[in-house]
């Protein structure tokens, strides 16, 4: 028989959580600066493939980072509604 985990966060989800909403945030302000670094550096040759490159890194980043969240809050859901 499968042993199903209790629903409840672990230590590391809970930390996820409640840290998720900033570590979003804070990849969203960052790909602010990287577009207007982009913008600046239009005929920067040399520079506006590593910028290029940077904001692709970080909107994979900010990519797995939503879905986190969508996970978190959906699991988050699930324990609340299971408490009632």
């Amino acid at each position: 028989s499968q042993q199903t985990r209790p629903l409840k966060f672990t230590y590391k989800e809970q930390r996820e959580f409640e840290q998720i909403d900033e570590i979003i945030a804070d990849l969203e302000k960052e790909i602010n600066y990287v577009n207007i670094e982009l913008e600046e550096a239009a005929s920067d040759f040399e520079l506006l493939p590593k910028l290029l490159s940077k904001k692709e890194h970080l909107q994979k980043q900010l990519d797995e980072a939503m879905e986190r969240w969508v996970y978190l809050n959906e699991l988050a859901e699930s324990i609340a509604s299971r408490k009632i």
